[in-house]
């Protein structure tokens, strides 16, 4: 078999084809020229053969990866699906998932960058042994698809961290809710069930080649998360704090302050940050614009029109309170001159 990162780029291959060339009459061709097909078929083949040895031949097998956390529980959970029909329930394929993946220490968290394509695979080859034996399974095809959703989007502490002991160190059983917990309610578990579902207790034997198997819907299906919706801790922990400071820069903007009428009035904010505070004179025109050079860059931009008309009532204000028209313009007309 395949390493890990060749079936990233199996998959990454797939996704591009799915993405560009979904309406492409050779479309076909080009899913299985990504051999992400030829690598599921290859998990059943070996699969039907460790299934025929466990029960035609009554003997003990050993599976073993270079990591032990990859390759194994992908074939061992898939050979036992195929061997005891208590796994093709709903139940039975929770506690698979816990055994199997999360307490062989699958790393579900490091694995995120490259889409878990080991765990993704596994539900794609159950995908297709649901698919040829459909009245076998008490769960169905939208049970796999959001079990991988819960994965990517990590609502619950189920698929945190890469391993029980990392789970338990940091208190995720006790801080967070379980997938299962959701999966499992009473008004969810409705849309799992199979209703073609029957006590299938016989051994499976799936076809595996290529020829046999589908395209699994979820690569084409649109889902609630995708890959650029998926962020890590950190990236999350940085999108919070500039959110947090654009919502004080905005409630700095709207703080409010008592007048002389003891009414509150909201501060104006010039560019630099600074609040600018209005200060009553004897004016009226200055008492509600300030002054001609207090107005900040926005507010001079939006009276830059009118400037010479506030200039103007200006010069018209000053010669009332004045009382000397000699000393003055007696006219708006003059004061333009």
């Amino acid at each position: 078999m395949c390493d890990t990162e060749a079936l990233v780029g199996y998959l990454d291959a797939l996704s591009d084809v799915v993405t560009n060339d979904y309406q492409a009459p050779n479309f076909w061709s080009k899913v299985s020229d990504t051999k992400w097909l030829n690598f599921i078929s290859e998990v059943l083949s070996i699969s039907n053969m460790l299934a025929k040895v466990v029960d035609e031949n009554n003997d003990s097998i050993l599976v073993y990866c270079c990591s032990g956390t990859d390759h194994t529980p992908l074939l061992v959970s898939t050979t036992m699906i195929l061997l005891d029909p208590f796994f093709r329930t709903i139940k039975g394929f929770i506690i698979l998932v816990e055994k199997e993946w999360l307490s062989f220490s699958h790393k579900f968290w490091s694995y995120r960058a490259n889409r878990c394509a080991i765990f993704m695979s596994w539900l794609d080859a159950v995908h297709q042994i649901l698919r040829q034996f459909p009245c076998a399974f008490e769960y169905n095809n939208a049970f796999l698809m959001d079990i991988l959703d819960e994965v990517f989007i990590s609502r619950f502490g189920t698929f945190l961290c890469d391993s029980d002991y990392e789970r338990q160190t940091n208190g995720i059983p006790h801080k967070t809710l379980s997938t299962w917990s959701l999966i499992l309610d009473t008004n969810n578990i409705k849309k799992y069930r199979n209703p073609l579902y029957e006590n299938f207790s016989k051994k499976l034997r799936p076809a595996f080649y290529v020829s046999e198997l589908v395209l699994w819907e979820y690569f084409v299906k649109p889902r609630k998360v995708v890959q650029s919706d998926i962020m890590m801790p950190e990236s999350k922990a940085l999108q919070l704090t500039e959110q947090n400071t654009a919502l004080q820069k905005q409630m700095n903007r709207k703080q409010y302050r008592p007048n002389s009428k003891g009414t509150t009035s909201p501060s104006r904010t010039s560019r630099s940050g600074n609040v600018k505070r209005n200060t009553p004179t004897s004016s009226p025109i200055t008492r509600k614009f300030d002054s001609i050079d207090s107005i900040s860059k926005i507010d001079r931009k939006l009276f830059s029109g009118n400037s010479e008309l506030l200039r103007r009532m200006e010069l018209t204000s000053n010669s009332t309170s004045n009382n000397t028209p000699d000393e003055g313009p007696s006219s708006l007309s003059e004061s333009i001159g």
